[in-house]
């Protein structure tokens, strides 16, 4: 199986930049980097940057979350970043695009370990998280434990956010490119985890170990922007 990655960062997040070299360092020994941007968008005039340059828009209403409509613009960049990089990916011959965020640490055996992880996937999977925030949750259902017996380390999606880590093959990528003709509705996390019909998407099981997890930071986005609608 033949990897692309990226790992998504901007230069001006000097606080990430050495676990963004880190990580990049590390997977850039199985895995081709993408020539892909990561686009910031953290106002309008980034947004009508970006639409100067781009088919893809963005619902102006965006969607509810804790009794507030609309997006942050973080959310938007994020969005940006990941098809950017979806349509470099296709331009290559590998298999599965690998795609990080730069406030990640990862322990040893990451790449081993997900290749182990990866080995359990159906022939029809669509996506794969290798991180999971609620992993080890007593909270999380049964039938995240049990679902699929002969899956030792992974199942079906059970958290609500994070795009830490996750993993996909080409036929996912134009699917979702030919998706996104249409205005975008959710952020990208949503977009998997509470559209389970529309992918076949797949994470650690919450008694199998993580690999990876989220360094004790503020987001670039989520502690700064105020969400709202777009005009």
């Amino acid at each position: 199986m033949k990897f692309s990655h990226k790992v998504f960062h901007l230069d001006k997040d000097i606080e990430r930049e050495h676990l963004y070299k880190s990580i990049n360092d590390y997977i850039g020994q199985y895995s081709s980097e993408l020539d892909s941007p990561t686009i910031e968008i953290s106002c309008r005039e980034h947004l009508d940057n970006f639409y100067n340059t781009s088919d893809v828009r963005f619902l102006n209403t965006g969607y509810e979350f804790n009794s507030e409509t609309g997006w942050r613009f973080g959310e938007l960049g994020i969005w940006a970043s990941n098809i950017a990089a979806y349509k470099k990916f296709l331009e290559t011959d590998s298999d599965c695009l690998i795609l990080i965020e730069d406030d990640i640490e990862y322990m040893p055996g990451f790449f081993d370990n997900l290749l182990y992880y990866m080995s359990q996937l159906p022939n029809d999977w669509d996506a794969f998280f290798y991180y999971a925030p609620d992993n080890g949750s007593h909270n999380v259902s049964q039938e995240f434990l049990t679902i699929e017996p002969d899956k030792i380390n992974i199942c079906k999606t059970y958290q609500d956010w994070s795009c830490l880590c996750y993993i996909i093959n080409r036929n996912t990528a134009k699917r979702i490119l030919d998706d996104v003709v249409n205005p975008i509705n959710l952020p990208l996390d949503y977009y998997f985890f509470r559209q389970p019909d529309k992918y076949n998407s797949y994470t650690v099981k919450p008694t199998s170990k993580l690999y990876c997890r989220i360094a004790n930071m503020k987001s670039t986005f989520q502690h700064k922007q105020k969400r709202e609608v777009l005009s």
